[in-house]
């Protein structure tokens, strides 16, 4: 597969952009979490921090009130939006990917609990596309950003097989069937499905478990495997989003897809 540079990298950006669209929608959607008196609201988190003084305590709790989270939701949103414009200068897009990172991390900083797999992703994919608009030439420093978009996604599905292989319970096969059994995640037509496959949760289970503990092969494999293990990422990210909500997961880990691709030729 003959992929340029450029064109994985805008591949990349489309795919973060989206990916941080929809997680601004959704936390606008659910900004009654973070208003004063709910679950994640300010005047609660604060105690969790040190004092500073006062005029860093007024903007920080301007900021992190639930008005102010809001307002950075909705601008994370415009930037996303604005990323998807296809003749951006690249150092502007550098600018946007630092700036949506401030914004993760002042959401992280807020909320210490409740981040997930596809926060730490987007984090990565935004890191990287940010060094690869900012650098220069043609030599192997101009592809450092997506070396590492690919090695840490690499990694990262292969840390998450070897925490389930290390599992009684994945190993056992009944993992997916409790999480499709829960409040969070759970589905009754996800249930109903793996339920009416012969042993459907221990296949899935080692499946899963499987692909990610393979996953570092499509950095050096034949394309042929490449694509096998890029189409199961998309088929397992596809599924969660469709029974447990897990929206933005396929947006965010698809993001690093084309730094695979394009790193594959180097190491294969």
């Amino acid at each position: 597969m003959n992929l340029t540079h450029d064109f994985a990298v805008l591949i990349a950006r489309y795919l973060i952009a989206l990916t941080v669209l929809i997680s601004s929608l959704e936390l606008l959607a659910a900004r009654s979490l973070f208003a004063a008196e709910g679950l994640l609201g300010w005047p609660l988190l604060v105690t969790a921090h040190r004092r500073r003084s006062q005029p860093i305590e007024g903007i920080r709790n301007i900021l992190l009130s639930a008005g102010g989270l809001a307002f950075l939701h909705a601008l994370g949103g415009l930037i996303a939006v604005i990323l998807f414009i296809p003749s951006l200068p690249r150092h502007l897009t550098g600018c946007l990917y630092l700036a949506l990172l401030a914004l993760h991390f002042l959401h992280s900083y807020r909320s210490t609990f409740g981040g997930d797999g596809s926060d730490q992703m987007s984090n990565i994919v935004l890191a990287g596309l940010a060094f690869d608009a900012f650098a220069t030439g043609t030599g192997p420093l101009r592809d450092a950003g997506l070396w590492f978009i690919a090695i840490q996604c690499a990694m990262s599905y292969c840390v998450a097989g070897i925490a389930k292989a290390v599992s009684p319970i994945w190993r056992s096969g009944r993992a997916p069937r409790e999480i499709l059994r829960s409040s969070t995640y759970g589905s009754a037509t996800g249930l109903a499905i793996m339920e009416s496959l012969p042993g459907g949760s221990r296949l899935v289970a080692w499946a899963t478990i499987l692909v990610e503990c393979l996953f570092p092969l499509a950095l050096f494999a034949p394309l042929s495997v490449v694509l096998f293990f890029l189409g199961m990422g998309i088929l397992f990210h596809l599924t969660n989003s469709a029974f447990m909500g897990l929206n933005s997961f396929l947006t965010a880990f698809a993001a690093a897809y084309p730094a695979i691709v394009l790193l594959n030729p180097h190491l294969h």
